[in-house]
């Protein structure tokens, strides 16, 4: 890995269809074309998807890595956008929070570089998500503007906080008509969070309903890819650069391992 250590960022969402992988796989691409190595792990063990959107396509994944059949190197594959790809599998009901550390502790030993892992996981905070979301140092929560997420997300943000000691907590705003309207949004959701949970989240910003959305959705291909040029293409590198700019996760220890380490000793 870098000297400079990899950023590691979950992307959660509290409900179904709030558009959470398209967004890793998106922000991927965008963060990619700005220079930076890349690398996604499908972490959604209800339904791995992410390797549709990117077009990188594998016969190995998390499954044989988990079952000691193959070393994490030979199951990544490289995606037409040179995103990295870590293929997700469906049905590991009795993941723990050890395997998910072991995971992303396994990204240290890779003989290549990487400045950012995105870690798309399944809805909720559950037994399948919540290894990831312990192990990832920032969170990122996609919401939409409708009762039902926005209550989900609340009730997610509120376990992660108050049930397992979770901080760095980001919003995204998704789906919104007015771009513009997301930061009204996460100050009504923020301000919601502080008189429930008493403490207050991270604003990283909102994508807008754009036609080509659904239009890459519809070809199965993602957003960067098949309209480059529009509007939901800048939002997507708006995103990117947000993320680039956050604070880096700093490991006292000087190794990533030890930042794994420090959180599977508190699971426990």
């Amino acid at each position: 890995m870098l000297a400079a250590y990899p950023q590691i960022i979950c992307i959660a969402s509290g409900n179904g269809g709030a558009g959470k992988t398209m967004v890793a796989t998106n922000l991927s691409i965008a963060l990619q074309r700005m220079g930076k190595r890349v690398m996604v792990l499908d972490a959604d063990l209800n339904m791995p998807n992410a390797h549709i959107a990117l077009g990188a396509h594998s016969a190995n994944n998390l499954g044989h890595f988990l079952s000691g059949e193959k070393t994490l190197q030979e199951i990544v594959v490289t995606s037409p956008t040179g995103v990295r790809l870590v293929s997700g599998v469906s049905g590991l009901t009795n993941l723990t929070q050890r395997h998910a550390f072991s995971i992303v502790q396994s990204f240290c030993t890779l003989n290549e570089e990487v400045d950012f892992l995105i870690v798309d996981t399944a809805t909720g905070v559950t037994p399948l998500t919540l290894p990831f979301l312990t192990a990832s140092p920032k969170r990122f929560m996609v919401v939409r503007d409708n009762p039902t997420s926005i209550a989900q997300t609340i009730a997610c943000i509120n376990t992660m906080v108050h049930d397992h000691e979770l901080g760095d907590i980001y919003l995204l705003i998704n789906g919104m008509a007015n771009p513009q309207d997301g930061q009204r949004l996460f100050d009504r959701i923020n301000h919601a969070c502080a008189l429930a949970i008493g403490q207050s989240i991270h604003y990283i910003g909102a994508i807008g309903q754009h036609d080509s959305i659904l239009s890459a959705l519809k070809t199965g291909q993602s957003v960067l890819d098949v309209a480059g040029a529009s509007d939901a293409a800048y939002d997507f590198s708006a995103l990117a650069q947000a993320t680039e700019q956050l604070p880096p996760m700093g490991y006292t220890s000087g190794r990533l391992e030890f930042f794994i380490e420090q959180r599977v000793s508190r699971a426990h």
